[in-house]
């Protein structure tokens, strides 16, 4: 019978290794001052969704799309004050923070029907 020795362990690394432990897994809900905020990430996404449908129906009329892509990407940079770099860096961030991408998509969503309620309404 193998016969296994304890691993010493002192009061003081357990406690370290405890410790770290627990700070390592819990989640930081502060976003980094360089990351656009969620707020801001909400709004920059919802856009994102209104130019990519309307790329679509511009695509679906034979139109070429790579025309007007560009055009309003750069738009919708304008319009929040921010840069393409911005929102890579942002997407890059929350993409390896899935929950708090996932409360912003379900945002988005929320925005998309609010405003599709709306439009509706004023038909």
């Amino acid at each position: 019978m193998l016969k296994l020795s304890p691993i010493p362990f002192s009061t003081t690394s357990l406690c370290i290794f405890v410790i770290t432990l627990l700070f390592s897994c819990s989640e930081s809900n502060e976003v980094p001052e360089n990351i656009l905020q969620p707020e801001k990430m909400v709004a920059v996404l919802t856009d994102f969704q209104i130019a990519e449908s309307a790329l679509t129906i511009i695509q679906q009329n034979g139109m070429d799309v790579e025309i007007y892509k560009n055009v309003f990407y750069e738009k919708i940079f304008m319009k929040h004050k921010i840069n393409k770099q911005d929102y890579i860096n942002s997407m890059n961030y929350y993409s390896v923070n899935l929950k708090l991408l996932d409360k912003i998509y379900e945002e988005v969503i929320t925005e998309l029907n609010k405003r599709q309620i709306s439009l509706s309404a004023s038909n």
